[in-house]
């Protein structure tokens, strides 16, 4: 009688992990100051795509990021959430960490986002999706309300 309730359980393990839902009641903070350089050591010796993902998924909580804009382009990735088609990706530097960053910003900011300028500072509540190890680039998501 249980059997068809055990039979449904193997199918949910191997499930992909579902992509991150960014709403604002689901902040998750983190406590600690982002080291982008420490997670760059990890990336360094994760040779596996799952292991890059471990490390991303470790550190994948928000954080407040101060980044210097160096230029803006639409985002044009396709496996990117609704709430992201269509938006923009601001590429720039954050203070003590040489790398370039990207965080990505939903479609309901690029009338503010089309306003700034290069070199200006702009503070954003992002969370870490991902990382381009051809350019060593970190990849953030903003949250969804400016």
């Amino acid at each position: 009688e249980s059997e068809p309730e055990s039979e449904s359980e193997p199918e949910s393990e191997s499930e992909p992990e579902p992509e991150p839902v960014i709403k604002s009641n689901e902040k998750m903070f983190s406590p600690d100051n982002l080291d982008l350089q420490l997670i760059k050591e990890k990336m360094s010796f994760a040779k596996l795509l799952r292991e890059r993902e471990d490390v991303i998924t470790e550190y994948s909580r928000y954080y407040k990021i101060k980044i210097a804009l160096e230029y803006i382009e639409n985002t044009l990735l396709v496996a990117v959430s609704d709430e992201f088609k269509g938006g923009k990706t601001i590429y720039g530097t954050i203070e003590g960490f040489g790398d370039q960053l990207a965080i990505r910003c939903p479609k309901s900011h690029n009338e503010k986002l089309e306003s700034l300028k290069g070199g200006e500072l702009i503070e954003f509540d992002a969370i870490l999706t991902g990382y381009n190890i051809a350019r060593k680039l970190f990849v953030f998501d903003a949250n969804l309300e400016i």
